[in-house]
């Protein structure tokens, strides 16, 4: 969720403002940065709210999680 949410966020900024506004790399570029702290946030909380985490398994998850669209794409080919 601590990637799911951030990004659906950012996707909900994009197309709200392309609508209104047209895209702009502005719009971009602070919906990017907005997402990124607002991860960093809730990975903050997860340490918080669960003492017990083991970090090494959860980054890993995370990125293999995130880059999941590109692992599938170098397996198909």
């Amino acid at each position: 969720m601590a990637c799911v949410v951030p990004n659906f966020l950012f996707a909900l900024h994009l197309t709200l403002t392309s609508r209104r506004r047209g895209a702009s790399p502005v719009n971009f570029l602070v919906g990017e940065f907005a997402k990124l702290i607002l991860t960093v946030v809730l990975l903050f909380l997860l340490v918080r709210i669960y003492a017990g985490l083991h970090w090494p398994s959860m980054l890993t998850g995370l990125v293999l999680a995130t880059q999941a669209m590109f692992l599938a794409f170098w397996i198909k080919n």
